[in-house]
């Protein structure tokens, strides 16, 4: 396994596995360890990557989301108070 990421390795091995090993009926092979729980990981932050996505992503210019002044403006805005 040395230099391969554990999903390319477990990908191979599972292939490999499925068309080596004939499980006797009502067996199962799970993949578990590091491999579960870095693919719970990877679900959990795809869930945030979406949630994040969802709350930056562009908007339609309404009213209130267009006017100059207010604070809800989905875009960045310099400052004229502050002095660079």
């Amino acid at each position: 396994m040395r230099g391969r990421d554990i999903g390319s390795f477990v990908a191979e091995a599972r292939e490999r596995v499925a068309v080596e090993l004939d499980l006797p009926p009502g067996y199962q092979l799970v993949w578990g360890g590091q491999f579960e729980l870095q693919q719970e990981a990877n679900a959990r932050f795809a869930i945030v990557l979406r949630a994040v996505h969802k709350w930056f992503a562009p908007r339609p210019a309404d009213e209130t989301r267009s006017h100059p002044d207010s604070n809800l403006s989905p875009h960045l805005q310099p400052n004229p108070d502050r002095v660079p």
